[in-house]
């Protein structure tokens, strides 16, 4: 199986997103890689919004090529989705949880 989806989402990351970002992801190794990213595996979570808030993710990254709580895909829908990357054989799905906007807006 190609994995070259999780690759060019990971080198998007690692050029279009703040050097601090933290991401949250089925796969998080790779991602961890290509983004240079603190990046944790969505398969440890119990409590989404919690470990969003206090880990302060940036992003949530939906792939179809690991397994990831079949509750993810719905958390993500609340959050605003930024890239899509698709080859016909896999996908992979990048949102912004809005967290920096959050962080900045709270300095007022």
């Amino acid at each position: 199986m190609e994995y070259r989806l999780i690759e060019d989402a990971g080198y998007w990351i690692k050029y279009n997103t703040p050097e601090d970002s933290r991401l949250l992801a089925s796969s998080f190794r790779q991602l961890a890689f290509y983004s240079e990213r603190i990046t944790y595996n969505v398969n440890e979570v119990d409590d989404f919004d919690e470990f969003i808030k206090e880990n302060k993710i940036s992003y949530l990254i939906w792939d179809t090529y690991y397994a990831s709580p079949s509750h993810f895909s719905d958390l993500c829908k609340n959050y605003t989705l930024v890239k899509i990357f698709n080859d016909g054989y896999g996908k992979v799905k990048i949102y912004e949880t809005s967290y920096d906007l959050c962080l900045s807006m709270s300095k007022f």
